[in-house]
């Protein structure tokens, strides 16, 4: 399942959707609880990903569809990665508790279910940009993407994907 969020994660994660205030309060729950054992918390802010993005479109072996990724992620301005799979079922489910009441919120854009693993990318689209994702695998993971995409990067992205 962490192959699916990962893959989905790459595709989709530039798609970042919006709502007052939410994207701060999943990275403040994730500050919280990366303190504790069994939660492990990487953040990447603006700076790190300009980086990569520059170090990136460097390479002149880039396909169409790396240069479409990479425009893409132009607009990305923090990226949270919280794997709590490792934690105990207290402070799993505690967090969990937490997580889906700011969730509860945010519009579910898609649910992917793989033998028997679910999913969940929630947001708001405004018509042309999606702004802050958060893809979230109950029980084991959560992806928050801070930032936004116009939604014509997306479609750019997903025709050379194919």
């Amino acid at each position: 399942m962490k192959k699916t969020l990962i893959i989905i994660a790459m595709v989709l994660g530039t798609v970042c959707c919006t709502w007052a205030g939410k994207p701060s309060k999943v990275n403040d729950l994730a500050r919280q609880y990366g303190r504790k054992d069994g939660f492990e918390v990487v953040s990447m802010g603006r700076v790190l990903i300009s980086a990569l993005g520059v170090a990136a479109s460097m390479d002149k072996d880039m396909d169409k569809e790396d240069r479409a990724a990479l425009n893409a992620f132009k607009g990305i301005k923090k990226l949270t990665v919280v794997d709590f799979e490792d934690a105990s079922e207290a402070d799993k489910n505690s967090f969990r508790g937490k997580l889906e009441s700011i969730l509860g919120n945010m519009e579910l854009i898609l649910e992917a279910k793989d033998s028997g693993d679910v999913v969940k990318i929630y947001g708001h689209d405004d018509g042309k940009n999606l702004r802050d994702i958060v893809i979230y695998c109950p029980g084991e993971a959560l992806i928050s993407v801070n930032g936004s995409i116009a939604l014509e990067n997306i479609g750019k992205l997903m025709e050379v994907a194919q």
